[in-house]
């Protein structure tokens, strides 16, 4: 574990570990004491919060982990994951969309996406007509929540010409932000902004989970990816400097 920035660790509370607790007992102990260690515990078994070091967390259940329809279990690997390394408690959707489609189309389908977090995930979803106070500076309010968003792109047939989403894909671009673009045409588009591409494209088909999975994988492998790299940056300036000093002097 020493060896690695974060670990993380998934702990099957299962009847074998319950009836087992002098085995495991100690082990959950140490993972519970070791701050490189990040551990969430997976309730497979009705009496997994009786034992001592699991009943104070927040367990996630095993029942639907076995449904490949159901994409709940899957979201909240997902979100452990990208928190832990993020250093966040929560994440934050940010569903950017038009209310000018002359359909309605955009901002009907936002709010669905909006309730659907709210009432099914533990995500926070940024709406503006919801979210941005009276009396506040709105384009500041929406570069803020751009950056440190991941972004649900809804792009309909008048989403690419309209000021304030070209700018929130711009400054969740500028800033590395995740994100994926759901497919809402309908008819035709005059022309696509053209940061909105080298992304996943989804269509809509009342496939909201499945889009935020596929929102918090790329996330994922998006932010391991950079912290990977920048891991392998930093040992190559070390080594570089290590081999300079040790070279002959001219």
């Amino acid at each position: 574990f020493k060896k690695s920035k974060k670990n993380i660790v998934f702990v099957i509370a299962d009847d074998n570990l319950l009836y087992n607790e002098c085995i495991w007992n100690p082990i959950l102990e140490k993972l519970c004491s070791n701050s490189n260690i990040d551990f969430l515990p997976i309730a497979a078994s009705k009496y997994a919060y009786a034992n001592q070091y699991l009943k104070k967390l927040n367990m996630v259940s095993a029942k639907r982990a076995l449904d490949s329809e159901d994409f709940k279990f899957d979201l909240r690997i997902l979100d452990f994951c990208i928190r832990t390394i993020k250093n966040e408690k929560r994440l934050k959707l940010f569903i950017s969309h038009t209310k000018k489609d002359e359909d309605g189309y955009g901002e009907k389908t936002a709010k669905l996406f909006r309730d659907t977090i709210y009432s099914s995930t533990k995500f926070e979803a940024f709406f503006d007509a919801n979210t941005i106070p009276n009396g506040s500076d709105f384009g500041k309010v929406i570069e803020k929540n751009a950056r440190n968003s991941l972004l649900l792109i809804l792009n309909s047939d008048n989403y690419s010409s309209r000021d304030w989403c070209q700018r929130e894909i711009y400054y969740a671009r500028k800033n590395d932000c995740p994100y994926v673009v759901v497919d809402l045409i309908n008819n035709t588009v005059s022309r696509l902004f053209p940061y909105i591409g080298n992304a996943p494209c989804i269509r809509y088909n009342n496939n909201i989970d499945y889009i935020i999975w596929t929102l918090l994988k790329t996330a994922l492998n998006c932010y391991y990816e950079k912290e990977f790299l920048n891991y392998i940056v930093k040992i190559d300036r070390k080594s570089t400097r290590l081999n300079s000093s040790h070279s002959p002097q001219s």
